[in-house]
Protein backbone atom coordinates (compact mmCIF):
# COMPACT_ATOMS: atom_id res chain seq x y z
CA UNK A 1 0.00 0.00 0.00
CA UNK A 2 1.79 3.08 -1.09
CA UNK A 3 1.79 6.01 1.25
CA UNK A 4 -0.61 9.15 0.51
CA UNK A 5 1.49 12.51 0.31
CA UNK A 6 0.61 15.18 2.89
CA UNK A 7 -0.38 18.38 2.08
CA UNK A 8 0.14 21.93 4.21
CA UNK A 9 -2.10 24.54 3.60
CA UNK A 10 0.59 27.32 4.87
CA UNK A 11 3.79 25.60 2.76
CA UNK A 12 5.55 27.44 0.11
CA UNK A 13 4.62 27.08 -3.38
CA UNK A 14 7.38 24.73 -5.41
CA UNK A 15 9.74 25.87 -7.42
CA UNK A 16 8.95 26.29 -11.10
CA UNK A 17 9.70 23.11 -13.41
CA UNK A 18 13.16 23.73 -15.27
CA UNK A 19 14.73 22.16 -18.42
CA UNK A 20 18.06 20.05 -17.58
CA UNK A 21 21.70 21.50 -18.58
CA UNK A 22 21.84 19.19 -21.20
CA UNK A 23 19.89 16.49 -22.81
CA UNK A 24 19.92 13.14 -21.60
CA UNK A 25 23.14 10.91 -23.51
CA UNK A 26 21.63 7.38 -23.03
CA UNK A 27 18.49 6.17 -20.95
CA UNK A 28 19.95 2.66 -19.16
CA UNK A 29 17.74 0.04 -18.17
CA UNK A 30 17.25 -1.02 -14.63
CA UNK A 31 15.86 -4.49 -14.66
CA UNK A 32 12.35 -6.04 -15.81
CA UNK A 33 9.97 -4.46 -13.77
CA UNK A 34 12.06 -1.03 -13.57
CA UNK A 35 13.11 1.84 -15.72
CA UNK A 36 16.12 4.96 -14.96
CA UNK A 37 16.88 8.10 -16.19
CA UNK A 38 19.62 8.84 -14.52
CA UNK A 39 21.25 11.70 -16.41
CA UNK A 40 17.58 13.39 -16.03
CA UNK A 41 18.10 12.74 -12.33
CA UNK A 42 15.70 10.09 -11.60
CA UNK A 43 16.80 6.76 -9.78
CA UNK A 44 15.33 3.09 -10.88
CA UNK A 45 12.50 2.92 -8.50
CA UNK A 46 11.35 6.08 -9.97
CA UNK A 47 11.99 8.92 -7.45
CA UNK A 48 13.48 11.77 -7.92
CA UNK A 49 17.67 11.77 -6.89
CA UNK A 50 19.04 14.24 -4.92
CA UNK A 51 21.74 15.01 -8.21
CA UNK A 52 19.29 17.88 -9.69
CA UNK A 53 20.41 19.77 -12.54
CA UNK A 54 19.72 24.31 -12.46
CA UNK A 55 18.08 25.49 -15.63
CA UNK A 56 20.62 27.64 -17.21
CA UNK A 57 18.23 30.59 -16.60
CA UNK A 58 18.86 30.17 -12.90
CA UNK A 59 15.25 28.59 -11.19
CA UNK A 60 15.50 25.64 -9.09
CA UNK A 61 13.95 22.06 -10.25
CA UNK A 62 10.54 20.82 -8.95
CA UNK A 63 10.74 18.43 -6.79
CA UNK A 64 8.55 15.42 -8.39
CA UNK A 65 7.82 11.91 -8.17
CA UNK A 66 6.82 9.12 -10.75
CA UNK A 67 5.08 5.98 -9.96
CA UNK A 68 5.97 2.31 -10.70
CA UNK A 69 5.49 0.87 -13.85
CA UNK A 70 2.37 -1.78 -13.40
CA UNK A 71 3.02 -5.15 -13.73
CA UNK A 72 0.74 -8.20 -14.41
CA UNK A 73 -2.51 -7.98 -17.15
CA UNK A 74 -1.95 -4.10 -17.06
CA UNK A 75 1.46 -4.15 -18.07
CA UNK A 76 0.93 -3.33 -21.69
CA UNK A 77 -0.25 -0.11 -20.11
CA UNK A 78 2.21 3.28 -20.02
CA UNK A 79 4.90 2.22 -17.07
CA UNK A 80 5.08 5.86 -16.62
CA UNK A 81 2.88 8.36 -14.82
CA UNK A 82 0.51 10.68 -16.62
CA UNK A 83 2.12 14.13 -16.95
CA UNK A 84 2.24 16.06 -14.11
CA UNK A 85 -0.13 19.49 -13.35
CA UNK A 86 0.73 23.14 -14.82
CA UNK A 87 3.09 21.02 -17.68
CA UNK A 88 1.85 21.04 -21.33
CA UNK A 89 1.50 17.36 -23.08
CA UNK A 90 3.71 16.27 -25.53
CA UNK A 91 0.41 14.62 -27.77
CA UNK A 92 2.48 11.39 -27.57
CA UNK A 93 0.63 8.34 -26.14
CA UNK A 94 2.41 6.49 -23.13
CA UNK A 95 4.75 9.20 -22.79
CA UNK A 96 5.75 12.54 -20.28
CA UNK A 97 5.16 15.52 -21.84
CA UNK A 98 8.35 17.70 -23.00
CA UNK A 99 8.20 20.00 -19.72
CA UNK A 100 9.47 23.28 -20.39
CA UNK A 101 11.09 26.09 -17.63
CA UNK A 102 8.04 28.48 -16.52
CA UNK A 103 10.60 31.21 -16.31
CA UNK A 104 12.87 30.92 -20.08
CA UNK A 105 10.04 28.38 -21.80
CA UNK A 106 12.80 26.32 -22.70
CA UNK A 107 12.38 22.89 -23.40
CA UNK A 108 13.20 20.14 -21.48
CA UNK A 109 15.16 16.91 -22.25
CA UNK A 110 13.56 14.25 -23.93
CA UNK A 111 10.13 12.46 -23.58
CA UNK A 112 10.83 8.69 -22.42
CA UNK A 113 8.47 6.21 -24.05
CA UNK A 114 6.99 3.15 -22.13
CA UNK A 115 7.69 -0.47 -22.10
CA UNK A 116 4.92 -1.20 -24.35
CA UNK A 117 6.69 1.33 -27.18
CA UNK A 118 10.27 -0.90 -26.81
CA UNK A 119 11.41 1.43 -23.93
CA UNK A 120 11.95 3.77 -27.13
CA UNK A 121 13.20 7.83 -26.96
CA UNK A 122 11.73 10.80 -28.62
CA UNK A 123 14.37 12.62 -28.97
CA UNK A 124 13.78 16.46 -29.48
CA UNK A 125 16.70 18.75 -30.63
CA UNK A 126 18.44 20.65 -27.76
CA UNK A 127 17.91 24.16 -28.46
CA UNK A 128 20.89 25.78 -27.24
CA UNK A 129 22.33 29.43 -28.29
CA UNK A 130 25.91 30.01 -28.55
CA UNK A 131 28.24 32.67 -27.42
CA UNK A 132 30.15 34.87 -30.00
CA UNK A 133 33.77 35.64 -29.17
CA UNK A 134 35.80 37.64 -30.72
CA UNK A 135 39.89 39.01 -30.85
CA UNK A 136 40.06 42.42 -32.77
CA UNK A 137 42.98 43.67 -33.63
CA UNK A 138 44.28 46.20 -36.02
CA UNK A 139 44.71 44.04 -38.80
CA UNK A 140 42.86 40.93 -38.03
CA UNK A 141 39.94 40.00 -36.33
CA UNK A 142 39.75 36.35 -34.99
CA UNK A 143 36.17 35.59 -34.36
CA UNK A 144 35.01 31.97 -32.37
CA UNK A 145 31.47 30.17 -31.77
CA UNK A 146 31.66 28.34 -28.42
CA UNK A 147 29.27 26.45 -26.71
CA UNK A 148 30.59 26.95 -22.98
CA UNK A 149 34.28 27.82 -22.85
CA UNK A 150 34.58 25.37 -25.86
CA UNK A 151 35.33 26.73 -29.69
CA UNK A 152 33.15 25.29 -32.08
CA UNK A 153 33.93 26.80 -34.80
CA UNK A 154 36.60 30.06 -36.00
CA UNK A 155 37.14 32.25 -38.20
CA UNK A 156 39.64 35.41 -39.59
CA UNK A 157 38.43 37.95 -40.74
CA UNK A 158 40.53 40.83 -42.43
CA UNK A 159 39.95 44.48 -40.72
CA UNK A 160 41.19 46.62 -43.59
CA UNK A 161 37.49 45.76 -45.90
CA UNK A 162 35.39 46.41 -42.52
CA UNK A 163 34.59 49.86 -41.06
CA UNK A 164 32.50 49.15 -38.02
CA UNK A 165 31.63 47.14 -35.29
CA UNK A 166 28.28 45.97 -36.82
CA UNK A 167 29.77 45.48 -39.86
CA UNK A 168 32.26 43.05 -38.12
CA UNK A 169 29.82 41.16 -36.30
CA UNK A 170 27.62 40.75 -38.99
CA UNK A 171 30.21 39.37 -41.15
CA UNK A 172 31.65 37.14 -38.23
CA UNK A 173 28.06 35.65 -37.67
CA UNK A 174 27.78 34.72 -41.23
CA UNK A 175 31.07 33.25 -41.87
CA UNK A 176 30.56 30.89 -38.94
CA UNK A 177 27.02 30.29 -40.27
CA UNK A 178 25.07 31.51 -36.87
CA UNK A 179 22.10 33.94 -36.67
CA UNK A 180 21.82 33.95 -32.92
CA UNK A 181 23.72 34.13 -30.23
CA UNK A 182 23.29 34.38 -26.02
CA UNK A 183 26.22 36.11 -25.53
CA UNK A 184 29.29 38.26 -26.99
CA UNK A 185 32.93 38.91 -25.73
CA UNK A 186 34.63 41.38 -28.17
CA UNK A 187 38.50 41.59 -27.19
CA UNK A 188 39.51 45.20 -28.56
CA UNK A 189 42.48 46.24 -29.13
CA UNK A 190 41.97 49.88 -27.73
CA UNK A 191 41.40 51.34 -24.37
CA UNK A 192 37.54 50.57 -23.06
CA UNK A 193 35.44 53.08 -21.19
CA UNK A 194 31.86 52.96 -20.48
CA UNK A 195 30.65 50.09 -22.66
CA UNK A 196 32.51 52.01 -25.97
CA UNK A 197 35.86 51.20 -27.02
CA UNK A 198 37.75 52.20 -30.75
CA UNK A 199 40.83 50.26 -32.04
CA UNK A 200 44.03 52.31 -31.38
CA UNK A 201 45.41 51.81 -34.97
CA UNK A 202 42.13 51.57 -36.90
CA UNK A 203 38.87 53.73 -37.18
CA UNK A 204 36.55 51.31 -35.68
CA UNK A 205 34.62 51.70 -33.07
CA UNK A 206 32.40 49.73 -30.53
CA UNK A 207 29.16 50.45 -28.54
CA UNK A 208 28.18 47.95 -26.14
CA UNK A 209 24.40 48.83 -26.09
CA UNK A 210 24.24 48.82 -29.84
CA UNK A 211 25.75 45.61 -30.14
CA UNK A 212 23.39 43.92 -28.15
CA UNK A 213 20.93 44.92 -30.21
CA UNK A 214 21.68 44.28 -33.50
CA UNK A 215 22.88 40.74 -32.14
CA UNK A 216 20.31 40.48 -30.32
CA UNK A 217 21.86 39.03 -27.33
CA UNK A 218 21.13 38.87 -24.04
CA UNK A 219 24.63 39.99 -22.91
CA UNK A 220 27.92 42.16 -24.80
CA UNK A 221 30.90 42.35 -23.15
CA UNK A 222 33.55 44.89 -24.50
CA UNK A 223 37.29 44.12 -23.28
CA UNK A 224 40.77 44.81 -23.88
CA UNK A 225 42.58 42.63 -26.31
CA UNK A 226 45.00 42.08 -23.45
CA UNK A 227 42.36 41.18 -21.01
CA UNK A 228 41.54 38.36 -23.32
CA UNK A 229 45.36 37.25 -23.20
CA UNK A 230 45.22 37.50 -19.82
CA UNK A 231 42.47 35.65 -18.61
CA UNK A 232 43.65 32.43 -20.94
CA UNK A 233 46.55 32.93 -18.93
CA UNK A 234 45.27 32.98 -15.52
CA UNK A 235 43.41 30.15 -16.89
CA UNK A 236 46.53 27.72 -17.90
CA UNK A 237 45.81 28.02 -21.63
CA UNK A 238 48.89 29.17 -22.35
CA UNK A 239 50.97 26.66 -19.79
CA UNK A 240 53.29 25.02 -22.80
CA UNK A 241 54.40 28.04 -24.05
CA UNK A 242 58.35 28.61 -24.20
CA UNK A 243 60.57 29.67 -21.30
CA UNK A 244 63.29 31.66 -21.72
CA UNK A 245 65.42 32.02 -18.94
CA UNK A 246 64.44 32.71 -15.38
CA UNK A 247 62.70 29.68 -13.05
CA UNK A 248 59.81 27.96 -13.95
CA UNK A 249 56.81 28.74 -11.47
CA UNK A 250 54.14 26.87 -10.59
CA UNK A 251 51.87 28.95 -8.32
CA UNK A 252 48.33 30.25 -9.32
CA UNK A 253 48.24 33.20 -7.23
CA UNK A 254 51.56 34.97 -8.14
CA UNK A 255 51.00 38.05 -10.24
CA UNK A 256 52.06 37.71 -13.60
CA UNK A 257 51.73 40.12 -16.74
CA UNK A 258 50.81 40.09 -20.46
CA UNK A 259 53.04 42.26 -23.52
CA UNK A 260 51.61 41.40 -27.01
CA UNK A 261 53.31 42.93 -29.86
CA UNK A 262 51.67 42.77 -33.11
CA UNK A 263 49.91 46.42 -35.12
CA UNK A 264 50.11 47.91 -31.63
CA UNK A 265 51.49 46.88 -28.18
CA UNK A 266 49.62 46.38 -25.03
CA UNK A 267 50.00 45.30 -21.89
CA UNK A 268 48.11 43.70 -18.85
CA UNK A 269 48.37 42.21 -15.33
CA UNK A 270 47.03 39.04 -14.40
CA UNK A 271 46.29 38.93 -10.49
CA UNK A 272 44.30 36.82 -8.65
CA UNK A 273 43.56 34.88 -11.45
CA UNK A 274 42.14 37.98 -13.38
CA UNK A 275 43.23 40.12 -16.02
CA UNK A 276 43.90 44.26 -15.29
CA UNK A 277 43.68 46.25 -18.28
CA UNK A 278 46.42 48.48 -18.65
CA UNK A 279 47.63 51.06 -21.75
CA UNK A 280 51.16 50.67 -20.19
CA UNK A 281 52.15 50.48 -23.83
CA UNK A 282 51.54 54.33 -24.71
CA UNK A 283 54.39 55.14 -22.09
CA UNK A 284 57.00 57.05 -22.92
CA UNK A 285 60.16 55.23 -23.79
CA UNK A 286 63.18 54.88 -20.97
CA UNK A 287 66.37 55.16 -23.05
CA UNK A 288 69.56 53.24 -21.89
CA UNK A 289 72.30 54.21 -23.00
CA UNK A 290 73.45 57.05 -25.29
CA UNK A 291 72.72 54.78 -28.33
CA UNK A 292 69.38 54.89 -27.43
CA UNK A 293 69.30 58.77 -26.77
CA UNK A 294 69.76 59.57 -30.02
CA UNK A 295 67.78 57.09 -31.36
CA UNK A 296 64.81 58.63 -29.49
CA UNK A 297 66.03 61.99 -30.24
CA UNK A 298 65.66 61.42 -34.01
CA UNK A 299 62.40 59.83 -33.54
CA UNK A 300 60.69 62.82 -31.30
CA UNK A 301 61.74 65.42 -33.75
CA UNK A 302 60.43 63.10 -36.88
CA UNK A 303 57.60 61.24 -35.88
CA UNK A 304 55.12 63.21 -36.41
CA UNK A 305 52.28 60.95 -34.93
CA UNK A 306 54.16 60.65 -31.64
CA UNK A 307 53.25 64.45 -31.34
CA UNK A 308 57.16 64.37 -28.90
CA UNK A 309 56.55 61.71 -27.19
CA UNK A 310 57.92 58.70 -28.26
CA UNK A 311 55.97 55.27 -26.57
CA UNK A 312 57.07 51.87 -26.09
CA UNK A 313 54.97 51.15 -29.24
CA UNK A 314 56.65 53.19 -31.39
CA UNK A 315 59.82 50.75 -31.45
CA UNK A 316 58.27 47.75 -30.02
CA UNK A 317 55.72 46.81 -32.44
CA UNK A 318 55.25 46.24 -36.01
CA UNK A 319 55.08 49.62 -37.77
CA UNK A 320 57.68 50.97 -34.61
CA UNK A 321 60.18 47.88 -35.59
CA UNK A 322 60.14 50.49 -39.45
CA UNK A 323 60.62 53.54 -37.05
CA UNK A 324 64.00 51.99 -35.13
CA UNK A 325 65.39 50.82 -38.59
CA UNK A 326 65.19 54.56 -39.72
CA UNK A 327 66.29 55.88 -36.53
CA UNK A 328 69.38 53.77 -36.63
CA UNK A 329 69.72 54.40 -40.09
CA UNK A 330 69.95 58.20 -39.51
CA UNK A 331 72.47 57.49 -36.65
CA UNK A 332 74.64 55.58 -38.44
CA UNK A 333 74.19 57.99 -41.70
CA UNK A 334 73.18 55.88 -43.78
CA UNK A 335 70.50 55.89 -46.70
CA UNK A 336 67.19 53.99 -45.38
CA UNK A 337 65.56 51.49 -47.63
CA UNK A 338 61.78 50.70 -48.35
CA UNK A 339 61.99 47.95 -46.19
CA UNK A 340 58.98 46.23 -44.44
CA UNK A 341 58.84 44.77 -40.58
CA UNK A 342 59.00 41.56 -42.13
CA UNK A 343 62.19 42.56 -44.57
CA UNK A 344 64.03 44.36 -41.65
CA UNK A 345 63.38 40.77 -39.03
CA UNK A 346 64.38 38.07 -42.32
CA UNK A 347 67.85 40.40 -43.18
CA UNK A 348 68.40 41.02 -39.30
CA UNK A 349 68.27 36.69 -38.42
CA UNK A 350 70.25 36.35 -41.34
CA UNK A 351 72.94 38.94 -40.90
CA UNK A 352 72.84 40.10 -44.05
CA UNK A 353 72.41 43.56 -42.98
CA UNK A 354 74.49 45.41 -40.69
CA UNK A 355 71.91 48.39 -40.22
CA UNK A 356 68.76 45.35 -40.03
CA UNK A 357 70.76 43.36 -37.03
CA UNK A 358 71.37 45.97 -34.91
CA UNK A 359 68.01 46.95 -35.31
CA UNK A 360 66.14 43.95 -33.97
CA UNK A 361 69.03 43.91 -31.47
CA UNK A 362 68.26 47.30 -30.27
CA UNK A 363 64.78 45.93 -30.59
CA UNK A 364 65.30 43.33 -28.15
CA UNK A 365 66.91 45.51 -25.39
CA UNK A 366 64.21 47.51 -25.24
CA UNK A 367 61.74 45.10 -25.33
CA UNK A 368 63.78 43.65 -22.21
CA UNK A 369 63.70 47.24 -20.79
CA UNK A 370 60.00 47.33 -20.96
CA UNK A 371 58.89 43.62 -19.74
CA UNK A 372 61.67 44.01 -16.79
CA UNK A 373 60.29 47.50 -15.92
CA UNK A 374 56.72 46.02 -16.03
CA UNK A 375 57.26 43.49 -13.84
CA UNK A 376 59.02 45.49 -11.30
CA UNK A 377 55.48 47.63 -11.48
CA UNK A 378 53.74 44.84 -10.78
CA UNK A 379 55.80 42.59 -8.57
CA UNK A 380 55.38 39.88 -11.24
CA UNK A 381 56.98 37.28 -9.99
CA UNK A 382 54.83 34.73 -11.53
CA UNK A 383 56.70 35.75 -15.08
CA UNK A 384 55.52 37.31 -17.82
CA UNK A 385 54.32 36.14 -21.06
CA UNK A 386 55.17 37.55 -24.49
CA UNK A 387 52.64 37.59 -27.39
CA UNK A 388 52.13 38.77 -30.90
CA UNK A 389 53.58 38.59 -34.29
CA UNK A 390 56.69 40.82 -34.02
CA UNK A 391 57.88 38.60 -30.96
CA UNK A 392 57.46 35.33 -32.55
CA UNK A 393 59.22 36.26 -35.90
CA UNK A 394 62.47 37.60 -33.66
CA UNK A 395 61.84 34.77 -31.19
CA UNK A 396 66.06 34.05 -31.37
CA UNK A 397 66.07 37.31 -29.89
CA UNK A 398 64.82 36.40 -26.98
CA UNK A 399 67.34 33.56 -26.45
CA UNK A 400 69.64 36.31 -27.27
CA UNK A 401 72.08 37.56 -24.12
CA UNK A 402 71.24 40.70 -24.69
CA UNK A 403 67.76 40.51 -24.17
CA UNK A 404 68.37 38.61 -20.88
CA UNK A 405 70.51 41.26 -19.43
CA UNK A 406 68.35 44.02 -20.31
CA UNK A 407 65.54 42.52 -18.57
CA UNK A 408 67.33 42.02 -15.20
CA UNK A 409 68.99 45.51 -15.33
CA UNK A 410 65.75 47.76 -15.88
CA UNK A 411 65.37 48.58 -12.67
CA UNK A 412 67.22 49.66 -9.61
CA UNK A 413 67.02 47.12 -6.06
CA UNK A 414 65.20 44.51 -7.86
CA UNK A 415 66.67 41.58 -6.74
CA UNK A 416 63.88 39.40 -7.80
CA UNK A 417 64.25 39.75 -11.64
CA UNK A 418 66.81 37.18 -12.53
CA UNK A 419 64.49 34.44 -11.29
CA UNK A 420 61.52 36.00 -13.04
CA UNK A 421 60.69 33.46 -16.20
CA UNK A 422 59.79 35.05 -19.34
CA UNK A 423 57.74 33.13 -21.89
CA UNK A 424 56.48 33.21 -25.58
CA UNK A 425 52.65 32.48 -26.42
CA UNK A 426 52.96 31.32 -29.75
CA UNK A 427 49.23 30.15 -30.46
CA UNK A 428 47.68 33.02 -32.43
CA UNK A 429 44.10 32.17 -31.21
CA UNK A 430 45.54 32.45 -27.16
CA UNK A 431 43.79 35.58 -27.24
CA UNK A 432 40.03 34.16 -28.78
CA UNK A 433 40.27 31.48 -26.32
CA UNK A 434 40.44 34.06 -23.55
CA UNK A 435 37.10 35.89 -24.61
CA UNK A 436 35.54 32.58 -25.06
CA UNK A 437 35.81 32.24 -21.55
CA UNK A 438 35.03 35.98 -20.57
CA UNK A 439 31.71 35.76 -22.48
CA UNK A 440 31.28 32.13 -21.08
CA UNK A 441 31.65 33.81 -17.43
CA UNK A 442 34.46 31.89 -16.56
CA UNK A 443 36.81 34.62 -15.53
Amino acid sequence: MSARRRTFPNAPPRPARCDLARPPSSIPRTGRRGWSVRDAGYSAAGRVSGARRRCRCGVQPQQATRRRARTGPQASRARVSRPMANTPSSGRVGCPAVHGCEACRKPCASAYHNRARRSRVASHEWERRMNLAGDVGGTHARMGLFDGPNCVRRTTLDMAKLQSGEELTAAALEALGCDEIERACLAVAGPVLAGEARLTNHSMSFSGSTLRGELGAQEVVLVNDLVALGTAVAHGLADDAERFGGELRTSPDATRCVIAAGTGLGMGIVVGGRCLPSEGGHVRVAPAGAFERELMAYTEATLEEAQGVVAWEHYLSGRGLVNLYQAVCHVWDMPPADLSPEEIAARGLDVTDPTCHTTIETWAGMLGSAAGGLAVATMAVGGVWLAGAVPRALKPMLADRAFRRSFEAAAWAADFLPAVPVHLIEDDYAGLMGAGLIADGLD
